[in-house]
């Protein structure tokens, strides 16, 4: 993903289909670094892309049916959907899915413990652990409980140094 000043942003036109989504304006974009392509939007009067401001967006070639390559021109958010929530909602979340998988062994979860693992994660939060490690070390954990195994402290606590200490090695 980058950033870029639009410097250009023409409607040429919109298309015939008044689906699901109502009617998609397309729209010629150029930004100051050079960057030219189509950008789709739902709003002719109100493109996310507008002359003289800094968006995030993302660059794609693309060949047509008949052959011609063109740029596709995306506007994207800063920050994922995880990473801008707050810390104790990404803790809630990932212990509701620790909660989830439980149904899948003999030993299933209750509130009480499903909160319990909830503050664990947020107090690993907010030491600085990454969003990204507590994800993944509890998606893996998920994943073996989906096939019988108990959800392990010891191994998520591992599962976490291990994944902060690879993504500390290769940011």
């Amino acid at each position: 993903m980058k950033t870029g000043k639009s410097k250009v942003v023409k409607c040429d036109f919109s298309s015939e289909f008044k689906g699901q989504h109502g009617t998609i304006y397309s729209f010629n974009v150029e930004l100051e670094d050079g960057t030219k392509g189509l950008y789709r939007g739902k709003s002719k009067d109100n493109p996310k892309f507008k002359v003289g401001e800094i968006v995030p967006y993302t660059a794609e070639e693309m060949t047509s049916k008949n052959g011609k390559t063109y740029t596709v021109v995306k506007y994207r958010q800063e920050n994922n959907f995880s990473k801008g929530r707050p810390s104790y909602s990404v803790a809630l979340e990932q212990a509701r899915k620790m909660f989830n998988s439980s149904a899948q062994t003999d030993d299933v979860w209750d509130l009480k413990r499903m909160m319990a693992v909830a503050s664990y994660l947020l107090k690993k939060l907010n030491s600085g652990i990454s969003k990204d490690a507590i994800e993944t070390a509890v998606t893996i954990q998920c994943a073996a409980a989906m096939h019988g195994q108990k959800i392990d402290a010891k191994t998520l606590e591992q599962h976490i140094k291990e994944i902060e200490n690879w993504i500390n090695q290769n940011k």
